[in-house]
């Protein structure tokens, strides 16, 4: 475990190449960090498998307009998203409800 505040969990592990870091409140994932342990520049095809996975059944992602070199996706079913800034390291795929604690 990363972090613990209050009914927010912060759990972090690797799987294979990937970095993986889960918020999860009240113990259900809100928010998944995906990023290659070594720190290289996620591949077209990384991110598209990411996506598969965290989409819903009879979901599917819509790229929306990059703003300043960062991806934006929103899934179909309008409950979550995915960021992928421009430095090109790191996924993020959230409830479209997550709100950071600090």
């Amino acid at each position: 475990m990363l972090e613990e505040k209050g009914d927010v969990r912060k759990v972090g592990y690797t799987i294979g190449v990937m970095a993986v870091v889960i918020d999860f409140v009240g113990g259900i994932s809100r928010r998944e960090g995906f990023a290659k342990a070594d720190t290289s520049a996620l591949k077209e095809n990384e991110i598209q498998q990411i996506l598969d996975i965290s989409a819903a059944p009879n979901t599917t992602w819509k790229e929306d307009p990059a703003v300043q070199g960062d991806k934006k996706w929103k899934r179909s079913d309008g409950q979550v998203e995915a960021f992928f800034p421009a430095r090109q390291t790191y996924l993020v795929v959230q409830d479209v409800r997550w709100v950071p604690t600090e």
